[in-house]
């Protein structure tokens, strides 16, 4: 029943992540294809990667909370290993809640 919940709530937060980043991402590039920008052609470049950004921010917040560095949000950008580090984080983020076993106990001075 843990692993349930654990699994539905990384669900969530990939989700929260790259799921919602690349819907943006789809439908920016609808806009820029159709010419929405007009003549700005930097702009309609640039505007589909935008929604990158919000993956890479969440991976800079949750990264130190469950034990990587902050400068390993930028690993995101690295094809495949950074949607499997979101996955990773977004799974030990889940189990920051339930800890699979008590905490130690502080020692003795």
């Amino acid at each position: 029943m843990r692993t349930l919940a654990r699994l539905t709530t990384a669900l969530l937060i990939w989700i929260a992540g790259p799921g919602i980043a690349g819907y943006l991402r789809i439908k920016l590039m609808h806009r820029s294809a159709a010419g929405d920008f007009g003549p700005y052609y930097l702009i309609r470049d640039a505007v589909p990667l935008i929604p990158e950004l919000w993956p890479l921010a969440i991976l800079f917040v949750v990264l130190p909370l469950v034990g990587y560095r902050r400068r390993d949000a930028f690993f995101y950008f690295v094809p495949f290993f950074g949607w499997a580090l979101f996955v990773k984080a977004a799974w030990r983020l889940a189990a920051l809640r339930n800890p699979d076993r008590p905490r130690r106990a502080a020692a003795p001075a």
